[in-house]
């Protein structure tokens, strides 16, 4: 996902800026650092996030009605409200919330 995100702000979307940060929960710091700094998927992230402790409360925290599925997107720009996603992105989704004011 983060791929395919990276490929629409490089190829199709030129004047905007595309930032992908990933968080991953259920890691105690130290305890997997070689294997995320080494996947490929991962390191397509501008910023990569892993944390111990209770996933379930930090998911609530962010967004008290998300339901537990992955994959989860947050897309956010200044002045516009932020669009939740639930699944796999589609390049058309992707598209009109960039182009949208």
């Amino acid at each position: 996902m983060i791929k395919q995100f990276l490929s629409l702000s490089q190829t199709r979307m030129h004047a905007w800026i595309a930032i992908a940060i990933l968080l991953l929960g259920a890691l105690a710091p130290g305890e997997a650092d070689a294997d995320l700094l080494g996947n490929a998927h991962d390191q397509m992230a501008d910023r990569l996030m892993a944390f111990d402790g209770q996933t379930p409360a930090l998911r609530y925290s962010v967004n008290k009605s998300w339901r537990g599925v992955t994959p989860y997107l947050l897309l956010f720009k200044p002045g516009a409200p932020p669009q939740w996603i639930t699944g796999p992105l589609s390049d058309a989704h992707l598209l009109g919330w960039a182009k949208a004011k």
